[in-house]
Formats: structure tokens, sequence, C-alpha cells
């Protein structure tokens, strides 16, 4: 039995303190027996971290107590070494739908910042106790222990953006040597980031002085077109710039502007060097695509005439200035994170272009092979110096194979073969996105990742429910893994063995909600749309997590591990380690008695939690003397 945080009383078998070392051993010994030596890479963005029911700002943050002890959770019982943060730029927000990728690829958002850190020594206190409060307070959205409240935290003019003013007020007081430390760091980052921060932070500024964060509806054509050297020279653009920064009110917006990107840098770095203590490395999301602000800094990077898929702006690779915009997108992805996710690789190999010609649509191509994947992977790489690893930059190539198939003829294209690919199994085939399949399929162990789903696919529950999709990979599996083909046609069956057939990959990933088994979808799948990108791990959590594998639903890896064993072999060849793993796949099976929330804390939910106890005591004797009963008499009956 445990008294939770929340004041929850449960009665549950989770590994005992004596338990945790051995089980850590066995899970480690067992995956590289597996052959899972690589990457073990849990798929989530921040925002979607844990809050405690009493300080929940809106969106999870990396830095708070309970993420911390999340990760801590996902270390000891999933074997995690690697975090794929999904993309953390500013969001943008159309209607109630706040889409990561839809974002920015230099920047970064306020979800990454703390404020709870501002009332510290180390900011100098430019936010009190009672400003957080008001956050913590604001968030008032009924579901905000499982749904994020975007609106309470990135929005504009949102609860944390105004604390986040005040904070930039208190600190250009320079009333105190702390805050004039505190401004020369921030005056320093501004410095070393201008190639960037210049036009994004002026971008701000304008879209205050003209009412609008869209530039097309700007009125000033000098203004709309700042950056653009073919309509505007370089004094009027100075002009303009000195201008604005002198202005005391579009001065301050684009000062702020730069403050918040500091805070966010500063919080991520933060947030990396905690996990790295914690053996994990953190995977930022380089997208392909970019956001306003950047085509309107960045205009002679980009096409004119054509759009990507999605109508994203499309950078023009065969110019100097767009292969700088893409050197500066690396670049920074490699100085924030271990490792880059470069979305939609496919795309830097062979280019899909649009442009809109009498109504339509027509579709064009710039085929580029490895050439600018090797530019960007060398940006990186002057970044990361001496740690720089090629398999740290993970690729995204899964792409319609009318477009863009990953082979030519028999071998894999050269801009794929080595690269370290990522791979989800919701398109599971005899012939692909199997570990069997790709031995078969001139994939090196080692170049690629596999897992079982992420953002852009149903969960695995949905899966299961859809059957035209379930009963082929059930028979897949049934066969890879050996086991009896009608075990599949249960959700807990089909899920655990969907977990065990990529852990055998030497890299190998999931999705924070299907390991959690959280009700909802995160994006594809997802039928509330009010939910849509929103999904948020619950407080108690850990309680749903382990009622979930009484019942043989989520991320149980020492099953994955026993059926990986089955299907190798290695049952036979090393029984006792196999033995092992079965003995702690049982104990997180257990099934948990229900959790029952005590209406007092304090002393009240002591006295509660003990009388509970000394019930569930009696009963347990109770049950144990009838049970002894019983068998005398059946020992009487016998003779």
């Amino acid at each position: 039995m445990r008294i939770n945080t929340q004041n929850y009383i449960s009665f549950q078998r989770r590994l005992t303190d004596s338990e945790i070392a051995e089980y850590s051993a066995v899970l480690k010994e067992a995956k590289e027996k597996v052959g899972n030596k690589g990457h073990s890479l849990l798929i989530m963005p921040s925002s979607s971290l844990p809050n405690s029911l009493n300080n929940n700002m809106g969106c999870g943050n990396m830095l708070t107590k309970e993420s911390g002890e999340f990760f801590d959770f996902a270390k000891l019982y999933w074997g995690i070494n690697y975090v794929q943060l999904l993309p953390e730029g500013q969001y943008s927000q159309i209607g109630n739908v706040v889409n990561p990728y839809s974002g920015s690829s230099l920047d970064l958002g306020l979800q990454l910042i703390n404020p709870e850190l501002l009332d510290t020594d180390e900011y100098a206190h430019i936010l009190s106790k009672e400003d957080i409060q008001k956050i913590i307070n604001s968030n008032t959205k009924p579901n905000k222990d499982i749904c994020i409240n975007f609106e309470n935290t990135i929005s504009k003019d949102s609860p944390t953006e105004k604390a986040l003013r005040k904070a930039f007020d208190e600190l250009i007081k320079e009333d105190n040597e702390e805050k004039r430390k505190l401004l020369k760091e921030f005056e320093k980052y501004s410095t070393e980031n201008k190639d960037w921060l210049e036009g994004k932070s002026l971008y701000r500024a304008l879209a205050l002085k003209n009412k609008s964060f869209d530039f097309n509806e700007w009125t000033d054509e000098i203004e709309r077109n700042l950056f653009n050297p073919e309509k505007v020279s370089i004094e009027q653009r100075e002009k303009v710039i000195k201008e604005i920064s002198s202005h005391s009110e579009y001065g301050k917006e684009k000062a702020f502007y730069m403050f918040t990107q500091f805070l966010s840098d500063k919080h991520l770095a933060k947030a990396r060097d905690e996990l790295n203590a914690k053996g994990i490395k953190i995977s930022g999301d380089m997208i392909v695509g970019c956001s306003k602000d950047e085509f309107w800094a960045f205009p002679t990077a980009f096409y004119k005439e054509y759009e990507l898929p999605w109508s994203f702006k499309a950078i023009n690779y065969d110019t100097e200035d767009g292969l700088n915009f893409l050197k500066l997108k690396a670049r920074s992805c490699a100085k924030r994170y271990d490792g880059v996710r470069v979305d939609a690789s496919w795309l830097y190999a062979k280019q899909q272009l649009y442009s809109k010609e009498n109504g339509k649509y027509i579709e064009h191509y710039r085929q580029y092979d490895d050439k600018i994947l090797n530019i960007i992977e060398e940006e990186i790489k002057k970044v990361r110096g001496k740690d720089f690893d090629l398999h740290n930059v993970m690729h995204e190539f899964e792409a319609n194979p009318w477009f863009y198939p990953l082979y030519d003829d028999i071998h894999l294209k050269k801009e794929v073969r080595e690269r370290l690919k990522v791979f989800k199994s919701d398109f599971m085939s005899k012939d692909w996105e199997t570990v069997s399949a790709f031995r078969r399929k001139d994939i090196e162990e080692g170049t690629y990742m596999l897992g079982t789903t992420n953002h852009d696919t149903l969960s695995l529950k949905q899966l299961f429910q859809h059957k035209e999709a379930q009963k082929p990979q059930a028979d897949i599996l049934s066969k890879i893994l050996k086991i009896p083909r009608e075990q599949l046609d249960s959700l807990s069956g089909f899920m655990q063995a969907k977990f065990a057939e990529p852990i055998r990959a030497f890299h190998n990933m999931f999705f924070f909600s299907d390991a959690l088994n959280l009700d909802g979808s995160y994006n594809v799948g997802c039928t509330d749309r009010s939910m849509e990108f929103r999904l948020k791990i619950p407080a108690n959590y850990q309680d749903k997590y382990f009622e979930s594998l009484s019942k043989g639903e989520g991320l149980n890896i020492m099953d994955a591990l026993d059926k990986a064993f089955v299907a190798e072999g290695l049952d036979k060849k090393e029984p006792e380690l196999y033995n092992k793993i079965v003995k702690f796949k049982e104990i997180l099976q257990i099934k948990e008695n229900s959790s029952t929330p005590s209406k007092k804390g304090g002393k009240g939910g002591i006295v509660a939690a003990i009388v509970v106890a000394v019930v569930a005591a009696t009963v347990f004797l109770v049950k144990h003397a009838q049970n002894s009963k019983k068998k005398e008499q059946e020992k009487t009956i016998n003779a």
C-alpha cells in the first residue's frame, strides 16, 4: 500500500527497493541479448509532461519536479536512454488546433520556460510566488490534468506571457547586482544569436505596430519587404530598424521577444543537462517547414512561386541564401540537442514542389540525392565536433513509395543506406516494418530505428480496432514471435506483440501515449478536436499505468523481452536470464486493487490509510483462514 502526493490511497505491486537493482540489470542484459544495444527512444512533446494537481500552469515543463520523476520512471521501467521531443518552436494556432509542426524552425516556444525558476537567486527573483500562483490559478480548464491548456501558456496575452512581461520589466530596472548580471548574460545571448534573432524580433515589433501578425496585411511597403534587397535598400532597412528599436513601445516589444528566447534556450539547456545526468539524451526535431516571420526575414532563401506539401514555403537550395538558411536551421538544432531528427528527409533528397497555375496545382521536382543531406550533417558536425555521431542524426525517409522509393532496383539508395532511418510499424507487412523483414532487405543492423507508432499514426488501441490492419499484422506477429494466433485477437495480446517485435532492433522507439496506455489519441485518429495535440500525461499516470499492465495493456517491457527471447530461441540458450525476465513480467502484471481518493489530506489521510490497511489485512486473514479450513475439509473427504 502507498499514499501518493495527490492524497490517493492505493494497494499496488511495484518494484521494491530491493528489486530495482536486479530489475535494471536484467533489463540491460536482456535488451543486449536480443540486439537492442543502441537508442531506446521515447517520443513525446514537452508540453505533454505531467503536472501535479495543485501546480498546473497549462503545459508540462521539463524542469518541474514531476517531469524529473517521470523521466526517472521511464528510465527505470522501460530502459530509455533518449527522448525525442516533438518540435519545440513557437507554435501557430488556428482555432483550437495548436500543431507543433506548424511552428518555427529557428526559435523556441514559451512552453519551455518554467516561471518558477524566475523566483530564484539565479534569476534575481524577477517574478514572485504570487505572480506564479496567478498563472496556476488562471488554469481553470475542467480537464486540465489530461488536456494541455495552450491558452494559459503560449497564446498571446496568456497569463504566462503577462507574467513574463512583468519579469522583463523587473529585469530592465537594473536595481541590484543580480539583475545587472542576468541582463549582461541576456545581452551576450542576443549578440551571439543576432543572425536569426534580429529579424524575428523585428517582426514582433512591426506586427504590434501594424496590428497584424501577417506581414501581407501591413500597409507600409518598406516594412512588408524590409529584408528583400530587390525592393528595399540597406539604408532604408537600417533606418526602419533604428526607428523601431528606439521606439518606446515597439523597441520594448522587440527586446521582450529576445528575452523569451533567452529564457527558453537557457531552460532547455538546463533540462538537457539534467537529463544527461540521468543517462538520457535529448533529440530535437528539425521541421521541414518554416514560420511566416522566417519567410519575411529571409525572403531570398525561398522560392516565390513554389511551395512544399502541406503549403509550407520551400527553400531554394540552388541559391546561396537558401543554403545559408538551411545551415542556420541545422546549427540551431545541433546547439540545443544531443541528437537531431530530420523531418521529411526524403524532401531533401527529392524536393517535391507545387505551383498554382490557372487554379490548379502543378507538381515539380528537384533531385538532390545526398547533396543537401550532406550539407545538413556537415553543419551539425561543425557544432558537435568530436562528439559528432552520424547515428545521432535520425532521418524520416518513409514516404509514399510512388514518389520516393527507398530502393534503386534491389539496393537502398545511397542517401538512405548508411544513415539512421526511422520506421514505425503501423503498415507492417511480411516484407516490411519488422526486424525479420529488414534483415532480408539489405538494411544493416544499427542503420535503422523501429517502433510501434508516433504522432502520425493511429494509437495501438485504434490500430487493433482497425481489423483490416490488425488481422494481417497479427498473422505476421504470430509467426515471428511464435505466439498462438488466437492470442493476438485480444487487445492485450496484440498490443504486447506490437511492442515485442521492434525491441529486437538495434535502435528502438515508442510513443508516450501507447507506452502509458493513455485514453485518446495525440493527433491522427483523434476524434475529439478539442484534444488534438493536447493529450497530457495525468498526475496519477503511475496508478493508471500499473492498472493497465494488470490487464496486459501498456508497455510491459519484460513481457516484450519474454516474447523476443522466445522468437530468437534465447529462452533455451539463456534459461537463467529468461526466468528472471518472466519473474519480473509477472510482478508487473500483478493486479492492483482500486485506488480511492482520500477526502482529507494530512493526518486525516494517514489515519484513513491506516484504517484501510487494517481492514485489508483483516480481510486477508479471514480469507486465508477460510481457505485453510476448506483444504482441511477436502483432505477429510478424500480420506
